[in-house]
């Protein structure tokens, strides 16, 4: 009888243990369920303002040749099969992130038009430069209040359901406003990736309550590993910033005693012309310019680690013999110094390799553009070079070692990653664009 009992009394403890297991699993699902929901749309809008940001700064690189064929929309040009073609690799390398890229105008007061597309020519949804079709809220605010735009849920239209980012496009020298660069996901891939996600949720659930305590005793030793990474990486930064700082505060002190000495110099100038000494005074004023070539041109910027990165690239460039474009339009950089330096060193070294490796008498420049979008910073180099470009894998690597780009993109890849970003390559015949877009935070 009592071990009868005592059955009775396991069975129920085992009863109550599976209907209490249950209930949790089932309340830790839903829950799971609306907080995926949620964080999948935020990250899909992320990406989407992402990508539209991407093409916004491209655009502007070429702003007449954009503002000429809003007036002209001829598709028979070189700048349309070339942005058109961008736009078309841009939306390919994100396919699992968005279904259109496009931009647009305003045709009226409830009418957008579309002036260009990152679909085939040959697809059903293709949408040819002029067509007309409704405005929809989120395009509207936009274009009222030229500023970016997320949409909070999806919109019916002619292509379906559709989820946008919509960012402004400007002049890049007037500040004119051009329209907007937009991109979309329809609801069919959107639902696709949720019913996915939503799987491995429940899945994780299953396998982190089987598994909690092995998990935890990993994620110590790897974030120990990751401090100590870190560490050594964030030494070796402030150890390259130092000596970005260290060359800029020469170039300060050089110009300060040359500021202090320069009235002697005007004076004993002064005297030896007025005493008609005009000899030594062409003697004395070579020896004065000699003295002052040592002196580097220095670009300042409000930034300190741009204004590091940018001195030392000025430095290595003229020793090459590089031409260099700067366009610096930031705000206030939030993103962690170690990883900001790290990137744009690693952009700008790759750059300087893969133009020292320019035979002579060829053309070697770097064009560096470092524009902030809120929430997005957007860093594009493009520079001269020669030799193959190898893509294996994934990874871009030069057929000659002195053309660089072959080493410390991964790092650059992974700073991207890390702020919720984006990473675009265009290798042109003698020209290699970097493109980078990370999160501001």
């Amino acid at each position: 009888m009592l071990e009868k009992d005592n059955n009775a009394h396991i069975k129920r403890n085992i009863a109550i243990f599976y209907i209490t297991f249950s209930i949790i699993f089932i309340t830790s699902s839903i829950i799971s369920y609306n907080l995926a929901s949620s964080a999948l749309r935020k990250q899909f809008l992320t990406r989407l303002q992402a990508i539209a940001a991407t093409m916004a700064v491209a655009v502007e690189q070429d702003s007449d040749s954009y503002q000429e064929f809003l007036k002209t929309l001829d598709t028979d040009t070189d700048y349309y099969r070339y942005i058109k073609d961008l736009m078309m690799r841009l939306r390919q390398v994100n396919e699992d992130n968005v279904t259109f890229i496009y931009t647009i105008a305003r045709a009226g007061e409830d009418s957008i038009v579309y002036i260009l597309s990152g679909e085939s020519p040959h697809s059903e949804l293709h949408t040819a430069p002029g067509f007309i079709a409704p405005i929809t809220d989120a395009a509207r605010i936009a274009f009222d209040e030229q500023r970016t735009v997320l949409g909070e849920n999806f919109v019916d239209t002619d292509f379906g359901r559709r989820l946008s980012a919509y960012v402004p496009i400007f002049h890049r020298e007037t500040g004119a406003f051009l329209g907007l660069a937009a991109a979309d996901i329809n609801d069919i891939k959107y639902y696709e990736v949720m019913n996915i996600f939503v799987f491995q949720t429940a899945l994780s659930l299953v396998i982190a309550i089987a598994v909690f305590a092995m998990v935890m005793w990993l994620l110590n030793i790897a974030v120990k590993r990751a401090v100590k990474y870190e560490a050594q990486t964030l030494s070796l930064q402030k150890k390259l910033a130092q000596e970005g700082y260290e060359q800029l505060k020469n170039h300060l002190n050089q110009v300060g005693g040359l500021k202090h000495e320069i009235k002697n110099h005007i004076a004993a100038l002064h005297l030896l012309i007025k005493g008609g000494q005009y000899r030594e005074a062409e003697s004395y004023l070579e020896k004065y310019a000699a003295h002052a070539v040592p002196i580097a041109e220095t670009v300042y910027h409000e930034n300190f680690l741009i204004n590091a990165a940018v001195n030392n690239l000025i430095q290595k460039a003229d020793e090459y013999g590089v031409t260099v474009e700067l366009n610096l339009k930031t705000a206030p950089i939030s993103i962690a110094d170690h990883d900001f330096y790290s990137l744009l060193a690693n952009m700008l070294e790759n750059a300087l390799e893969a133009c020292a490796g320019v035979p002579e008498g060829g053309e070697r420049f770097i064009r560096l553009s470092i524009i902030s979008r809120e929430p997005y910073l957007n860093i594009r180099c493009e520079n001269s070079r020669s030799g193959e470009i190898i893509d294996t894998g994934g990874e871009i690597r030069s057929s000659k070692a002195e053309s660089g780009h072959g080493y410390g993109l991964w790092t650059i890849r992974r700073i991207v990653d890390a702020y919720d970003g984006i990473m675009d390559i265009d290798c042109g015949e003698n020209t290699f664009t970097l493109t980078a877009a990370l999160k501001d935070q």
